[in-house]
């Protein structure tokens, strides 16, 4: 599991580094009035750039479990694990309900 959280850290610090080269091509690449050859050398920057980097690789996942599913983004943490905290009563504003 701890595989898991080290790929995702290391994926979030490639994507941090290459955003802004990222995003600066990815503008170019839209714009009419830059010619076709520079557009295409620019794609072909673009496509060099590690998969990894992307933003599509990342994924939200729970801090303590690792889980990718069910992840509420406020928290961190999945459903099962802010459920634990809500019962230790560790998460202000939360009880449990009853009727």
């Amino acid at each position: 599991m701890s595989n898991f959280l080290k790929r995702d850290s290391k994926r979030r610090v490639n994507y941090l580094k290459t955003f802004r080269l990222r995003e600066t091509l990815r503008t170019k690449l839209k714009d009419r009035s830059v010619c076709m050859q520079e557009r295409y050398q620019m794609q072909i920057k673009l496509n060099q750039l590690a998969k990894d980097s992307s933003k599509i690789r990342l994924s939200n996942r729970c801090i303590k479990s690792g889980r990718t599913h069910s992840v509420l983004k406020v928290f961190r943490l999945s459903r099962i694990e802010l459920r634990g905290y809500i019962n230790e009563g560790s998460v202000n504003g939360f009880k449990k309900s009853s009727w």
